[in-house]
């Protein structure tokens, strides 16, 4: 029902959602933990000793790069992390690819490498050496490289300066295929990309390999653990796509926009993957699907007395401060205060932390 006054409110003119729910509802998949954990099991332990069995480091760099984009690296930490750091000092390569893939691979998992490993390509003027510039694929390695610099580092800036002119140039020369993966690269480097998506799509591309760098134990667990995890991401949403339909947000407010799925989507990509952070996805949809009718409220809808009694109420935090709410902010406030209590005890559970200031202020600040 709308609120006293709608006529005289501004409208939102959002377009309603894309994703109908009765669909989404109805969607299955035959893979799960329970199915096929087993042969998921197997595969990883023969991935576990493939990697083990590498001992030249420009190979276990490769390996653990490819992991990560087929999206199983994360099924190996505790086996990656003593190799990565063990390589941290150590003088890995000659050549700029496996140079670069270093540099990248050590700071892409939070590891500390020196821009000084590319001294060696750089001539005294602190250039890079112009006898490089015809190395496709170190140049592309340095481009993806160079993503990961901080502030100051200036070789970072040159590199990606130096890679990206004679890329270019590059591009016009190689077949469609091959510079399209350079345009791809250019346009947004692999560790800005989502995820899955990058898994998706390198799976394919593996798949074609004809060298002896192709694994098809590999390749299997890359695919079998794609499905399994979309089995657990299509649970979650549907979860939450039935906790937002019994909120019932459409018919009590329907100026208000449904990014739902839209959420989800961004949830996937910021928490880490794996059934054990499912608590983590759902609060971010949780929290981000109550706070957007909340911003279409103050930027468009509310009046300012009623944004002034809801700011008053969300500073207060008590359930008997909404008796001063028009009748429909009263079903979000409730909304929002029942979710933020539900995160406030996950976290006081799981990591002896009390975040309830923390949310508040999020609140309040929209």
């Amino acid at each position: 029902m709308e609120p006293t006054g709608a006529k005289a409110r501004r409208s939102t003119g959002f377009l309603p959602t894309v994703w109908d729910t009765e669909l989404l509802l109805s969607f299955t998949t035959p893979y799960s933990l329970e199915s096929h954990g087993p042969r998921l099991e197997e595969l990883k332990q023969g991935a576990r000793e493939l990697l083990g069995s590498l001992k030249d480091a420009g190979r276990q760099l490769d390996l653990i790069d490819t992991m990560q984009r087929l999206g199983v690296a994360y099924l190996f930490e505790n086996e990656i992390h003593p190799i990565l750091a063990s390589l941290i000092h150590r003088n890995v390569a000659d050549d700029l690819c496996t140079a670069a893939l270093h540099f990248r691979i050590l700071r892409q998992n939070g590891l500390f490498v020196a821009t000084d490993v590319f001294n060696k390509f750089m001539d005294g003027d602190g250039k890079f050496m112009d006898s490089l510039g015809e190395d496709g694929k170190g140049l592309l390695s340095l481009h993806e490289a160079s993503f990961l610099g901080l502030p100051e580092e200036h070789v970072l800036d040159e590199a990606r300066s130096f890679s990206a002119k004679h890329l270019l140039v590059l591009r016009e020369k190689m077949e469609t295929g091959a510079g399209e993966h350079i345009r791809r690269s250019m346009e947004y480097p692999r560790h800005w990309r989502m995820e899955w998506t990058e898994a998706r799509e390198l799976i394919g591309i593996y798949r074609s390999r004809r060298d002896d760098t192709m694994s098809p134990g590999l390749l299997e667990l890359a695919k079998l653990n794609y499905n399994i995890l979309q089995s657990i991401y299509l649970k979650e949403l549907q979860e939450l796509v039935e906790w937002w339909k019994d909120l019932k947000i459409k018919e009590r407010l329907p100026f208000a926009r449904d990014r739902l799925v839209e959420i989800y989507f961004f949830a996937m990509g910021s928490a880490p993957p794996g059934p054990q952070y499912a608590k983590c996805r759902r609060n971010i949809v949780k929290f981000a699907s109550l706070a957007t009718p909340l911003d279409d409220i103050y930027d468009t809808y509310g009046s300012l007395d009623e944004l002034d009694k809801y700011t008053d109420a969300v500073k207060r935090w008590d359930l008997k401060a909404m008796e001063e709410l028009p009748e429909y902010m009263k079903f979000l406030y409730e909304a929002i205060y029942n979710h933020v209590s539900e995160m406030v005890q996950d976290a006081l559970i799981d990591n002896g932390i009390d975040i309830l200031p923390y949310l508040k202020e999020v609140v309040r600040s929209r």
